[in-house]
């Protein structure tokens, strides 16, 4: 598995191979997301951190084009709810 990366944002769903985008404050998309853990509808709109690791099947991981895919394991709102999976 690779190396955890963590990333700040807010969650919106998203088209194409993943059913969520992560976005910054600016309205950049920083990663595609995707979890079999964590329902990603739950956070839609939300500003959260994400932890997880790159796909390596997708994106720049596998030498391809498009953003870098998330697997997204842990999911937190703010600083008083963490749901870590």
């Amino acid at each position: 598995m690779s190396e955890a990366v963590q990333a700040v944002g807010t969650v919106e769903a998203g088209g194409g191979a993943t059913s969520h985008v992560l976005r910054d404050d600016n309205g950049q998309e920083l990663y595609a997301l995707r979890s079999e853990r964590v329902d990603l509808g739950d956070y839609e709109g939300e500003r959260v951190t994400v932890t997880g690791s790159l796909d390596p099947e997708h994106g720049p991981a596998a030498g391809k084009e498009g953003l870098a895919v998330l697997i997204v394991t842990d999911i937190e709102r703010g600083s008083a709810e963490r749901r870590s999976l």
